[in-house]
């Protein structure tokens, strides 16, 4: 959905692909996922399609694969500008000096959140958070986020009203500080430029809380 002229341009599918569409537009390279496109990969590799597939896991990561992408298109120059700027401002932001505990909330039904070694993780890193959880992408449950006690929640989801339902849910730190903040999930759940200003909200938020 971003930038809008992508919104013009033929849906072909997202994890879930429209195989006779996208065979129909013959397409000269195919960007994927490697996380989430494992079986669509080996399908277009079997019919003989140039697929190039990219799994960035911080902003450092992102940034290289904008440089690749930019070098397999003949975009090479353009594209190692809009690196070396994303890079540039991600450095230049300010950290917060107080390192308080965050929980990232993904999706609420199943509960899902993203760990240290992701671009979202490494947004809450880089803004001065202490993320609760390791690791990558990842299910979690209830009871764990209940036990971590954060001092930050932030929700990347449209289910609000369903949070102060959940058991302990006014137990929490997080809550009685009034430290639950909801972000655009467009800004922390994709691998791209706008990541900035996911890490912009979040440096913005953890300065807050500290005041």
């Amino acid at each position: 959905n971003y930038p809008s002229e992508a919104r013009r341009k033929p849906r072909i599918g997202d994890v879930i692909v429209n195989f006779e569409k996208l065979f129909s537009v013959n397409p000269d390279l195919i960007l994927t996922d490697v996380s989430m496109t494992l079986e669509t990969t080996r399908i277009l590799e079997s019919k003989g399609y140039p697929v190039f597939s990219v799994r960035p896991r911080n902003l450092d990561e992102i940034s290289d694969t904008l440089r690749l992408i930019g070098s397999i298109t003949g975009h090479a120059d353009e594209a190692a500008g809009v690196a070396n700027s994303f890079i540039d401002k991600a450095n230049g932001i300010k950290v917060a000096p107080h390192l308080p505990t965050v929980y990232y909330e993904a999706s609420s039904d199943p509960i899902w959140t993203s760990g240290t070694d992701t671009y979202a993780g490494d947004v809450i890193r880089r803004a001065g958070g202490n993320n609760i959880f390791k690791g990558g992408w990842e299910q979690v449950s209830w009871e764990e986020v209940l036990h971590r006690d954060p001092d930050i929640i932030l929700v990347a989801h449209r289910k609000k009203e369903r949070l102060p339902l959940r058991a302990g849910w006014d137990e929490l730190k997080a809550v009685k500080a009034g430290h639950i903040f909801f972000v655009n999930e467009n800004w922390f759940n994709i691998p791209s430029p706008r990541l900035l200003k996911g890490l912009e909200e979040a440096s913005r938020i953890f300065h807050e809380t500290n005041q």
